[in-house]
């Protein structure tokens, strides 16, 4: 109504063009009339998982915002929550699904499974027609869409196989022992692993809350961008002698303008890099220069890394809520980056470039 669209159009236009679902409707192909929205979408299982990962992305797709993430938030929510009727002259407090039931409605989804501690939805599920199931895995960091044609009951015993099976097969390739399945971090710390880009330790540990140092963050960042080290013949800082082990990466994130160094001509190669300076280095390495109204306590317009954070909250590499990055509305962005935080960044990078 606000948009002087019809229904149709103005989901062609604001969420079906700006994805590439280019076979998704809500009518019928060659149907004039208004659409079902009630009934749902007509799709394919490209078409839904491009939506799905939009919405895992926290409403954001290549860098663009699809949808908001308050309207992200309010898709998952607990749309069944207890509420207060009043009929005059009673009152009622209802709850229309019992506080046990475990899947819960949210908007247009099923709540399936959620954190006990925190609420966070974990799980996501929008089963629809014919065995058509689309479901998302925060926890995973993956969508996934089954289209079948069977009979409901063999379709309804596919689909519980194929979840079932899905996390056993991650959790079998199990890298590192202490970022199990359930971590916050496990998606990130196994994307970049696979790529090569992490390694862990003798004791089979990948030690995630462990802080990084400058020197290697430098060494991270450029071999997550595929940039080389440069060749070094003399001494890049005071303390970064050319035999360093990392004096190749300091030397190329420095010429790139990705990381600096302090005054005194020194670069501090073993103190712990910041999450402000892991910000910085992202927005600078893309050239990003994205305005946003940040909603976190303790990054004020006045600080040096402001634009730079704003322009990661705006291309989704740190989110809010974000458990794991922030806490409680604060980023802590003079805080020690940890092994884990800093996969998580860069594996949304990557994701953004891919």
């Amino acid at each position: 109504v606000i948009s002087g669209m019809t229904w149709q159009e103005f989901f062609r236009v604001r969420i079906a063009e700006p994805l590439g679902m280019r076979s998704t409707t809500f009518n019928l192909i060659g149907l004039n009339r208004n659409p079902n929205v009630a009934g749902g979408a007509r799709s394919t299982a490209e078409d839904y998982a491009r939506f799905l990962t939009m919405l895992l992305q926290g409403g954001i797709w290549f860098g663009k915002h699809i949808l908001s993430e308050q309207a992200v938030s309010q898709i998952e929510q607990d749309q069944a929550a207890t509420s207060t009727i009043a009929v005059t002259p009673y009152t009622a407090v209802v709850s229309l699904l019992p506080s046990t039931s475990r899947a819960r409605p949210g908007l247009g989804m099923w709540r399936e499974e959620t954190d006990p501690s925190t609420g966070i939805l974990l799980i996501a599920s929008c089963p629809g027609t014919y065995g058509f199931t689309p479901w998302i895995d925060h926890r995973l960091n993956l969508v996934g869409v089954l289209s079948m044609e069977y009979d409901l009951a063999k379709a309804a015993y596919a689909i519980m196989r194929v979840r079932q099976l899905v996390p056993q097969a991650i959790a079998a390739g199990l890298r590192f022992k202490d970022v199990p399945t359930t971590s916050w971090a496990f998606a990130a710390v196994t994307d970049l692993s696979a790529r090569g880009l992490v390694t862990g330790y003798e004791d089979g540990k990948f030690h995630p809350d462990n802080a990084v140092t400058r020197a290697e963050y430098a060494k991270l960042v450029c071999t997550a961008l595929g940039v080389e080290p440069d060749t070094v013949t003399s001494d890049p800082f005071r303390d970064v002698s050319a035999a360093h082990w990392a004096s190749g990466y300091v030397a190329a994130a420095v010429r790139k303008g990705w990381l600096t160094g302090y005054p005194g001509g020194v670069f501090e190669p073993e103190n712990p890099v910041s999450t402000a300076e892991v910000l910085a280095a992202i927005a600078r390495s893309q050239s990003w220069n994205d305005t946003a109204t940040l909603p976190y306590a303790d990054v004020q317009s006045d600080y040096w890394a402001y634009a730079f954070i704003e322009a990661c909250f705006t291309r989704g590499i740190i989110r809010n809520p974000d458990p794991g990055i922030e806490s409680g509305g604060k980023l802590n962005p003079e805080g020690h980056c940890t092994r884990a935080q800093a996969c998580v960044l860069l594996s949304r990078l990557l994701s953004l470039q891919s």
